[in-house]
């Protein structure tokens, strides 16, 4: 009987050893990340707009990690697939002329919180929620002063993303993520992020 009372107290100071080594590796934390993939874009609107439907997608940002809470802010921006590219004659500071290729992007700034589970001590699982804007979305030149531009009216909204984070020991992550779009012009995105914590 004594042996089995010995048992259970081992298992239970073992358990709570690993329960306090994950919450551990789950203190608070925050870090940066980069994010790449891409977009889908609602036909209809694509084709008005002289763009494929769907976009490269990029994100750079900041996020705070508690143990089962996440919150972040960031840029994002979508590489259209131009469909009515122009080029036009542009001068540099020392008079070179040369045809420049125009380009068609759109700049967003998001912000985006939610809960995430902890599997083990190196994964994860959250559902956030979060909102993008989109801040400029044209076709044009860059870094040209005086070039023809047009406007591309797309819009993003409000999301949801579930995410799968693996976490190494030295702070690095890896992320799986997929934002669902409710309203606004484009439906999905799906990407995936490396980011560092400390």
């Amino acid at each position: 009987m004594k042996v089995n009372y010995i048992l259970a107290g081992l298992i239970l100071a073992t358990s709570q050893i690993q329960a306090e080594e994950v919450e551990s590796n789950y203190a608070e934390s925050s870090g940066f990340y980069g994010s790449i993939g891409t977009v889908s874009i609602d036909e209809k609107v694509a084709y008005m707009e002289g763009i494929g439907d769907s976009a490269t997608y990029w994100k750079f940002g900041w996020e705070q990690r508690n143990i089962n809470w996440i919150w972040g802010v960031g840029i994002s921006g979508y590489l259209y697939d131009d469909k009515y590219e122009f080029s036009q004659q542009t001068q540099d500071n020392f008079g070179n002329k040369k045809d420049s290729e125009s380009s068609a992007t759109a700049f967003n700034a998001y912000l985006e919180g939610g809960y995430r589970h902890i599997v083990n001590q190196n994964f994860d699982v959250a559902l956030l929620a979060g909102y993008e804007a989109v801040l400029s979305s044209d076709r044009g030149i860059g870094l040209c002063t005086n070039c023809y531009s047009e406007d591309i009216d797309v819009s993003a909204g409000l999301y949801a993303q579930p995410r799968m984070t693996y976490t190494w020991d030295n702070g690095w992550y890896g992320a799986l993520g997929y934002n669902a779009y409710f309203g606004g012009d484009v439906s999905n995105a799906l990407m995936i992020t490396l980011g560092a914590t400390w």
